[in-house]
């Protein structure tokens, strides 16, 4: 019993040292009321009573509404948060974005008939998502056109560029998630075309990204809540 205590006193703290952006990247995993008495302790001074009372709220209220898949992600984002600045990154996130968004690109009606119907339980409009869909997979087709007619050197492709995509979508830094999946590879010279279909998968990848992981989000909250 009392190690628990002292786990769950660990991610209490660990969650009131975090900075904002780090914090917003537990929003799903977090009710709006627990995010914001985390929020109240972290502008009380560490040595202020009133900080400890405010503690020992966030730890009453973890343990009783809070499942222990939650707690076990929440162990793991303090951990992170202690050796870097970086916001944590849900794998089970980016996991279900990845499957989503490579279905996606192949028309695969089942993945997008899921996507749909969450998206519809969110409040997003069926033609709003199918259009994102349609601008990420004319982007990433384009793109391919423009590396084959340039004959780039690099080896990259559309398809590469999209892998790289999936790999790092879970970031909660939008532009530097896709600023990294579609950098410049090895070949120092970018053909124009190139680089404005470049541009253009890279606007196409935020906006879809934006969408699919909200959606991951709720879906991972959903399961781990249960």
């Amino acid at each position: 019993m009392k190690k628990e205590a002292r786990e769950l006193l660990f991610v209490v703290r660990g969650l009131t040292s975090m900075t904002d952006r780090q914090l917003k990247a537990l929003s799903h995993l977090l009710e709006v009321d627990i995010l914001e008495a985390v929020q109240v302790a972290a502008r009380l001074a560490r040595n202020n009573q009133g900080r400890k009372r405010q503690e020992a709220l966030i730890a009453a209220l973890l343990r009783t509404r809070v499942s222990e898949g939650v707690l076990d992600k929440l162990e793991e984002a303090v951990r992170v948060a202690e050796s870097s600045s970086n916001p944590y990154e849900d794998a089970d996130v980016s996991g279900r974005m990845d499957v989503w968004r490579e279905g996606l690109l192949e028309n695969d009606q089942e993945i997008m008939e899921e996507v749909l119907r969450r998206g519809q339980a969110a409040g997003i409009e069926a033609q709003q998502l199918r259009q994102l869909v349609r601008q990420y997979q004319q982007a990433t087709r384009e793109l391919e056109q423009a590396l084959q007619a340039a004959g780039s050197s690099s080896g990259e492709s559309a398809a590469t560029a999209e892998a790289g995509a999936s790999s790092s979508s879970g970031s909660s830094d939008e532009d530097a998630e896709v600023a990294a999946l579609l950098a410049a590879r090895a070949s120092p010279k970018i053909e124009p075309d190139v680089s404005k279909q470049r541009s253009a998968l890279r606007s196409a990848a935020r906006a879809l990204n934006k969408v699919l992981k909200k959606l991951a989000e709720t879906m991972v909250s959903e399961a781990t809540s249960a």
